[in-house]
């Protein structure tokens, strides 16, 4: 009768583990600044089941540029609010400003907390 509370625990504990190893990669709002402030990105990933990829620019006066396969280039301004990367482009998204976290996975791809993968260019 032990051994299934000892399998269960143990189970549990790993779980725990795991995800406390997922959130100790989320980037702080510092390490967010320094990581895509100057630099570029190829990104991908689907919202609503439509898949959407481009090209993002994130410029040191806190304007961003970003190119889509399918549209045409839009601009607008990013910001760090605690540790969210906080971008609201001029066209996309209707102006929208959109918050979300950041994973780093190796020295140039992160994953958004929204599914997308970007990668530095």
């Amino acid at each position: 009768m032990r051994k299934p509370f000892v399998s269960a625990l143990i189970v549990a504990t790993l779980l725990t583990g795991t995800a406390t190893a997922q959130q100790s990669n989320i980037l702080s709002g510092t390490q967010v600044a320094q990581q895509i402030t100057g630099q570029s990105f190829r990104y991908n990933g689907h919202i609503n089941g439509q898949y959407y990829s481009g090209s993002m620019q994130f410029k040191s006066n806190k304007t961003l540029k970003v190119a889509t396969e399918s549209q045409a280039p839009d601009g607008g301004t990013w910001r760090i609010e605690g540790n969210q990367l906080c971008t609201r482009l001029t066209e996309l998204r209707a102006g929208r400003e959109t918050c979300f976290t950041l994973r780093q996975f190796s020295a140039d791809q992160f994953r958004t907390s929204h599914g997308f993968t970007l990668k530095r260019q």
